[in-house]
């Protein structure tokens, strides 16, 4: 149990490092736009992008690793094993 924490803890300090030495892509730069003019609403995404970026440019400036914090955070709660039909969730 241990070798796995440390593992995950590794895998993740990797992924950040590693997303800090890519550029952004166009959609990137185009919600760090948002993040600068916080609203609460944009006219084809809700506001939580923005607001994360913005979150992450406080805390870590102007910088691809600021503008990816909380993306490479927050990306694995939605990757959840899908249930079997009729699976009770607990």
């Amino acid at each position: 149990m241990r070798l796995a924490i440390f593992l995950l803890f590794g895998l993740t300090c990797y992924r950040f490092w590693f997303a800090t030495h890519l550029e952004l892509v166009p959609d990137e730069a185009y919600y760090w736009l948002w993040s600068k003019h916080l609203a609460a609403s944009y006219r084809d995404k809700g506001p939580a992008i923005a607001w994360t970026i913005a979150a992450g440019t406080k805390l870590f400036g102007d910088t691809v690793f600021g503008i990816r914090f909380f993306r490479r955070g927050l990306e694995h709660g939605h990757q959840r094993p899908a249930l079997p039909a009729g699976a009770a969730v607990v």
